[in-house]
Formats: structure tokens, sequence, C-alpha cells
């Protein structure tokens, strides 16, 4: 389903709610190679419980560009999107970051 969702939408990632809609996690096309390459020996092995990053770095959706940017250079890894959720964790949207450099 990840890959299917990933596929469909053109996009690299698949973000994960809960059935409120708050963000649980994301998983990357990093994330499923990784996920991949640990159990190369049988890919039934492989579910999105041991892909899933369930600790995204995310965005509230009263952010800035300016808080985007200082966000993205305080952290120690390379961020390509950003989750974007509301006060209560509820995800909203996603922002591209290919988006913040686009004239």
């Amino acid at each position: 389903t990840v890959l299917q969702t990933m596929d469909t939408y053109g996009m690299g990632f698949v973000l994960v709610t809960d059935e409120e809609g708050k963000l649980e996690g994301v998983v990357s096309n990093a994330d499923v190679r990784k996920g991949l390459l640990r159990s190369a020996d049988d890919f039934n092995k492989v579910t999105v419980d041991n892909i899933v990053n369930s600790k995204p770095v995310s965005i509230n959706q009263n952010a800035t560009v300016s808080d985007i940017v200082r966000l993205v250079n305080g952290l120690s890894f390379i961020v390509l999107f950003l989750p974007v959720v509301d006060d209560s964790g509820i995800l909203k949207g996603a922002v591209l970051l290919n988006n913040l450099t686009r004239v």
C-alpha cells in the first residue's frame, strides 16, 4: 500500500496518520530502501511497522518560511519535505522543500 501510494501521487514519501488524522509517522523512499536491505533474505518480513519513522520532524501550520528555514538549517540530516500539523498534531499537509527555492 505504501509503495502504491507513493507511485499514485508521484511523491517520495507517505504520511501516516491515526483514525483522527493525527500524524503518526512518515515512510520515505529511503525508509523503504533500508527496510528492503535489512530483509533482503525475505521481503515478506518488510512491514510498515518496521519502516515507518514514528518521530518525524514536522512544522506547525502557522510557521513562516523563516521558521522552516531555521528548523531545516538546525537539523543534522537532510530533509526533502516537512509534514504540516496543527496545534493538536492533526496532519494538514506537507511542505516540499524544493518549492521554497523556486522563483
